[in-house]
């Protein structure tokens, strides 16, 4: 049996489960437990909600925040199935959430939470006032073409480092003070600023007997890295919602300068902003200026 650690967070968050037609999304809230929120945070693949609180925390003192544990991460009990070819399966699920709402939110997401807010916003305007993605993986137009129509054989994704790493990620440890043992110190952890690391493996890990075992299984966050057929390209066209898409220079990231003028020349939605010498995990490593961009950009667009 599986169970996860103590309930209790950070002030001013608490805890909030949302039903869905095939089960429950779990997510951290500020504020009124039944309020809508003004910002909804979408996380990367293989972490969860709990990750961001430190960068989430300040935000909650103007904002009412929510962030959300999406499908086979952290808290959320919703099927998984690794057949998939596309990441739609995360839009529908933020869709189903949002729909909810009496007030568009501001939805940010990071890598794979900016790619479903994205996409989520192209489908369905109405629901999102704005949209803010730290550095989501919107691949070169030819090689998303490739994943969408399937001339990239599994086989030649199954090869790509992040999905390797991935699936051959320990999942399994003695304890929690393990598990944080392991992790700090090696990267992209080493840089990722105080009490990031400690949130993801608060709700990252579940009991399992005497053992503690990642919540967000090796094989499903592999499975992520393997399906990027949906129309990304298309998506960025078709937006009508004031969007930021935020890149940088330094390791791992995806959207470099020359790709971030190309997007920004696409559509009059889309702004773009591209940080010196910043990573993939720039909310976790520079937390005040990720702060200072998603306030900015409220304000502009306000």
């Amino acid at each position: 049996m599986l169970k996860q650690s103590s309930d209790s967070l950070p002030a001013p968050f608490q805890r909030r489960s949302l039903s869905l037609p095939d089960g429950i999304m779990h997510a951290i809230v500020s504020g009124d437990r039944e309020a809508d929120p003004a910002i909804v945070f979408v996380h990367a693949n293989g972490f969860n909600a709990r990750t961001y609180l430190p960068l989430l925390q300040p935000l909650a003192s103007t904002y009412d925040v929510m962030s959300l544990d999406m499908r086979g991460h952290g808290r959320t009990d919703l099927p998984t199935q690794e057949r998939g070819k596309n990441w739609y399966v995360f839009r529908e699920d933020l869709i189903k959430v949002l729909s909810g709402f009496s007030t568009p939110p501001v939805l940010i997401g990071h890598s794979m939470g900016g790619t479903a807010s994205v996409l989520a916003a192209a489908k369905r305007p109405d629901l999102i006032s704005r949209v803010i993605a730290f550095d989501p993986p919107i691949l070169p137009r030819l090689l998303q073409w490739g994943m969408r129509f399937g001339l990239i054989p599994m086989r030649s994704r199954a090869k790509h480092p992040l999905v390797r790493g991935a699936l051959s990620r320990r999942r399994e440890f003695d304890s929690r003070e393990a598990a944080f043992q392991r992790y700090a110190g090696r990267r992209p952890f080493i840089s990722w600023q105080d009490g990031f690391l400690q949130n993801y493996l608060a709700d990252g890990l579940q009991q399992h007997g005497e053992q503690v075992v990642l919540s967000c299984h090796p094989a499903w966050e592999a499975h992520n890295y393997t399906a990027h057929g949906h129309d990304i390209w298309g998506a960025l066209r078709r937006l009508k919602t004031p969007t930021l898409l935020i890149g940088g220079d330094g390791p791992g990231v995806v959207l470099r300068n020359k790709t971030l003028l190309r997007l920004g020349a696409l559509n009059t939605q889309i702004q773009t902003r591209h940080v010196d010498s910043s990573s993939h995990f720039l909310p976790m490593e520079n937390p005040d200026l990720a702060q200072s961009l998603i306030r900015n950009f409220i304000k502009d667009q306000t």
